[in-house]
């Protein structure tokens, strides 16, 4: 049975004793880029929890106030690599949805 961890609270991955819970070759990130001020501990979670190899596939509703500096940040970080994008219209409420497979690249 494959196995599976939970994080939440990723600014506590700023901290200098900070020890991921799991490494995993596969995160999955829906709806968390609310806030601006919270995407450098959001990248440093992923980081430290996504094995070079593994893919982060993000999912945000477009407008949310920290995704277009999410996105700047790992499109800039030579590790990071977009593999995928769709685009899609929520069912529910007409709302604008994206979905973004990004590659995390091994580190030499």
């Amino acid at each position: 049975m494959p196995r599976f961890s939970v994080m939440t609270g990723f600014v506590s991955a700023l901290g200098q004793d900070f020890r991921p819970p799991a490494i995993s070759d596969v995160l999955l990130a829906v709806d968390v880029n609310y806030y601006v001020k919270a995407n450098t501990a959001l990248l440093a979670m992923v980081k430290a929890c996504l094995r070079p190899g593994g893919w982060l596939l993000l999912a945000s509703r477009m407008g949310r106030a920290g995704l277009p500096g999410f996105l700047e940040l790992l499109t800039v970080d030579p590790h990071f690599e977009v593999e995928m994008e769709e685009s899609f219209v929520s069912d529910v409420d007409g709302a604008q949805d994206k979905v973004w497979i990004f590659r995390r690249h091994d580190e030499g």
